[in-house]
């Protein structure tokens, strides 16, 4: 029968393929639209020539289609989904040509899974329950000369596909192919039907080595991949191949481990941190509970162990997985895994960043995180931070989590600056001491020096008391870092001019005071504070001796970086960094070679426009906020007066979690799992569930992307959080496999930021009071509290969470503050200072509530602290807050008159 289909859909992919651009090459007239007189052609009837050229172009175009498409989709079968390439516009289109294609491939595909001998690999050690299945009398005789050995089989479940079944009985669902081939007939694409039997394959246990020691064998748990059992064995994660040496006869591909292996750990130092004896033993995997039917073989075999003929086989087996797990009772996350970070892509990373240092990252990071803190504060209600293009929080997400290994170097002083590393080491150059630092190699890689110290000058915590000034930069530094300690020169001989200038009014301004002495005085520190010129583009040899003139003036506190196009013999003190290339550099005179820390275009461009973004004042409205007035028959309705005897006390909502739920207004925790919850690795599984429920119908690859993850991390995530999370009521996984290349979680997954999102979908600002009060129940702290680093890929979504919590306290409390309800006014405050902390609008409100109480101390004492943080910041307050202030002022003061 599939035979027949496959034939038939190759007869109609034929006619599709062939037939159709035949029958328009032998009847269709689209060499006529060319004769056509357009000018007059739509003045007089159409003799046929224009509607039959204009319908055969429209079926080349559509053949056109119809072959990018099935070329693309054979593609996708022949690779098994990993080249999966889409033509926009396709959508209705692709399902007809992959059922085609998976049609005449399907004989193909399934002999040649058939015939495949895959590595064999014990089952994991879930407990499944055992099912009694019809089975025939078989005499003892057949049992033992007619069996070949014990078969396993499973019993298709509602909702199970081939990678479900061969991740919860075979411990991978990467070994789904290893169930095709135990079945014959059975294609790749095969839709299981509930009830099915199937043969699993057999299962061998690894021989462990004669005579070794137990302790130094490790099991194989459910996630566990090399890099994981090097760090926790051997110390090390980076010793993950001395681990695939020692197990090279079980262990083909280092990428693929299964549950269950047990796996020589070698030379493990006695109590060394990699000792297996310094962690808790790993519990053995108990093989499921299996009932076997020795199915009839095709001719006997010998028994690799002799039996009695009189002793019948072990019976027959067959795997039933119980229709719902209950759920699990959720031990708390060990210490150290609350804010364990994801494994980093250190390639992809490389990829994004380049050559930069994670304590230049920590800087930038530092710098670009404190603006937008800003932007956040001076938002106006109703209105949304501009969010980052895709490609800039890729980079963000990088540079953040490259800025978590930063060690800062210490000792270093205001110039210094980071050339690159040796050895694992720093290379620390002094600007100052040095006079000047030239950069020598192509005009790319010069440039990327010269950017990476500008950058450190301007973002280094250490270098906050130095001047910069940039001449002939392609980049408006100036603009985007917004920051007075940076000037712009954009002309070479301007330049040259303004550091000649400089260094002859300080030396002649200096007299017979040397510089050390002017700057312990602390009322001229600051006017002798170092000055830094750097000079980005190649300077000739002319500007150069010009340069050293300058310098030739004495140390009055100024220095240069320069790119040079020619290698010069540098003047004594003065250092030239040779760029070989990207990855090797010679500082001279030392003559030491070192990695050299670059800015390359792609990254100082990010950086350009991340500061740049950072301090930009400019909002767009929120999608939250409904800018239409409500109809004239509208109102909202005002909320229920109180009696003095009833409870005004504010319930905190309980969070229902018949389903997993993922809370996120808060710290950060995954409730409502019916699977067991890993033992490591949890917060890597939580993360991967926010993602995914950010990024419904995402694929792997941009989960991996956006993550900054390796691949195998990612599988290992997303098995760990499928796992956790379960099944329903009906026995549905809560994240089902991405057989379609999409990965999506069950619709009764969801987090609290949903719901609030739901509640207050028609808009913040036209919501109920009813409504609001439900909204901020689900508030229980600030968003991703605990993890917002750690997560840089939430960027947005944190900074939206805080504007909408905040928007939706102001809503509720200038509409309890009109109806009198001071309670409720101070209640909306509360929730959204949980969220936004020192948020300036709720500040402002906080003051407006003391001031209707009439607590002039207070108000005077509220007043202070937000305009001396705002002032510290270096920030003006709001002119909506000023008048608030002014009118909360006026209230307090006439209040006291009065009385």
């Amino acid at each position: 029968m599939r035979l027949l289909k496959a034939l038939a859909a190759l007869l109609l992919l034929v006619v599709l393929l062939v037939g159709v651009p035949w029958a328009l090459l032998e009847w269709g007239q689209v060499a006529g639209l060319a004769q056509v007189q357009w000018s007059t052609a739509l003045l007089r009837p159409d003799d046929g020539r224009i509607t039959l050229g204009l319908l055969s172009l429209v079926g080349w175009v559509a053949w056109v289609v119809v072959a990018a498409t099935t070329v693309l989709e054979s593609v996708r079968a022949v690779s098994r989904g990993l080249v999966d390439i889409r033509l926009p516009g396709t959508g209705w289109l692709r399902p007809v040509v992959a059922s085609l294609v998976a049609a005449v491939a399907a004989p193909l595909l399934g002999s040649a899974l058939a015939g495949t001998h895959p590595d064999l690999a014990p089952p994991p050690a879930a407990a499944v329950a055992p099912l009694e299945e019809r089975r025939e009398e078989i005499p003892p005789s057949a049992a033992t000369d007619d069996v070949e050995s014990p078969k396993s089989q499973y019993v298709v479940q509602p909702g199970d596909e081939l990678w479900s079944v061969s991740e919860r009985v075979l411990g991978s669902g990467e070994r789904w192919r290893e169930v095709v081939a135990a079945n014959p007939g059975l294609s790749h694409d095969a839709h299981l039907r509930p009830g099915q039997v199937l043969n699993l394959p057999e299962v061998s246990e690894p021989s462990a080595s004669a005579g070794a020691d137990p302790n130094s064998h490790v099991t194989v748990a459910e996630g566990d991949t090399l890099w994981d059992l090097a760090d926790e064995h051997l110390g090390d994660a980076e010793r993950w191949p001395e681990l695939h040496g020692a197990n090279r006869g079980l262990v083909q591909d280092p990428d693929e481990i299964q549950v269950g292996w047990e796996l020589l750990v070698p030379d493990v130092v006695p109590g060394g941190p990699g000792e297996p004896g310094d962690e808790p033993a790993r519990p053995e995997p108990s093989p499921p509970v299996l009932e076997t039917v020795p199915p009839v073989a095709e001719r006997p075999t010998t028994p690799s162990e002799p039996t009695p003929t009189t002793t019948p086989a072990p019976a027959p087996t067959t795997v039933e997985p119980s229709a719902s797990a209950p759920a699990s009772t959720e031990p708390p996350p060990p210490a150290d895994d609350v804010h364990e970070p994801l494994e980093v892509d250190e390639a992809a990373q490389h990829d994004v960043l380049g050559p930069l240092g994670a304590v230049l990252a920590a800087g930038i990071f530092a710098g670009v995180a404190a603006r937008r803190r800003t932007q956040l504060l001076q938002r106006a209600v109703g209105r949304r931070v501009l969010p980052l293009r895709p490609e800039l929080l890729r980079f963000w997400s990088s540079l953040t989590k490259r800025s978590g290994a930063a060690e800062p170097p210490a000792g270093m002083a205001p110039t210094g600056v980071v050339l690159g590393w040796r050895g694992g080491e720093d290379v620390a150059s002094e600007l100052e001491a040095n006079r000047c630092t030239l950069a020598h190699g192509s005009e790319e890689d010069s440039l990327a020096a010269v950017s990476a110290m500008l950058t450190s000058l301007m973002c280094a915590p250490w270098s906050t008391a130095v001047d910069v000034v940039t001449v002939q930069s392609p980049d408006d530094w100036e603009a985007s870092l917004d920051d007075p300690r940076i000037t712009g020169v954009s002309d070479l001989e301007h330049g040259l001019v303004q550091l000649q200038k400089l260094c002859a009014s300080r030396r002649i301004e200096m007299g017979s005071s040397s510089l050390g002495e002017l700057r312990t005085d602390a009322d001229l520190a600051s006017a002798w504070a170092p000055i830094v010129f750097l000079f980005c583009r190649p300077v000739p040899e002319s500007a150069l001796r010009r340069i050293e003139d300058c310098l030739s003036l004495g140390e009055v506190g100024v220095s240069v970086v320069a790119a040079v196009d020619h290698a010069p013999a540098p003047a004594p003190g003065w250092k030239l960094v040779r760029l070989d290339s990207p990855e090797q550099a010679l500082l001279l005179p030392e003559e030491s070679r070192f990695i050299p820390q670059l800015l390359s275009a792609p990254a100082r461009h990010a950086v350009v426009e991340l500061f740049a973004g950072a301090n930009d004042e400019t909002t767009e409205p929120a999608p939250w906020w409904d800018e239409d007035p409500l109809p004239p028959n509208v109102k909202v309705l005002p909320r229920k007066t109180l009696e003095p005897t009833e409870d005004t006390a504010m319930p905190a909502r309980t969070v229902d979690t018949a389903h997993p739920t993922l809370l996120l207004l808060g710290p950060v925790e995954l409730r409502g799992c019916t699977g067991p919850a890993p033992s490591r690795s949890r917060a890597a599984s939580t993360e991967c569930c926010a993602w995914l429920l950010a990024n419904p119908g995402s694929t792997p690859t941009r989960m991996a992307r956006e993550l900054v993850v390796a691949e195998s991390t990612r599988r290992s995530m997303v098995s760990r959080l499928r796992t956790w999370l379960g099944n329903d009521l009906s026995g549905s996984p809560y994240l089902p496999d991405a057989y379609s290349g999409r990965l999506e979680l069950h619709p009764d997954v969801e987090s609290d930021w949903e719901r609030f999102q739901v509640l207050l979908s028609g808009g913040v600002n036209h919501a109920s009071t009813p409504i609001l009060r439900e909204a901020l129940d689900l508030v229980r702290g600030e968003p991703l509290e605990g993890v917002a680093f750690q997560w840089p890929w939430a960027e947005q979504l944190r900074t939206d969470m805080v504007s909408m919590i905040t928007d939706a306290a102001v809503v509720l409390f200038d509409r309890a503050l009109e109806q009198g309800d001071a309670e409720a006014a101070g209640w909306a405050v509360s929730r959204g200072r949980l969220a936004a902390g020192q948020d300036e609008t709720l500040a402002v409100r906080d003051i407006q509530l003391l001031a209707l109480a009439g607590d002039r101390a207070q108000v005077d004492q509220a007043v202070r602290r937000l305009t001396r943080a705002t002032r510290a910041a270096g920030r003006d307050l709001t002119s909506d807050s000023v008048r608030r202030i002014q009118r909360s002022l006026h209230l307090v003061v006439a209040g006291q008159e009065a009385n």
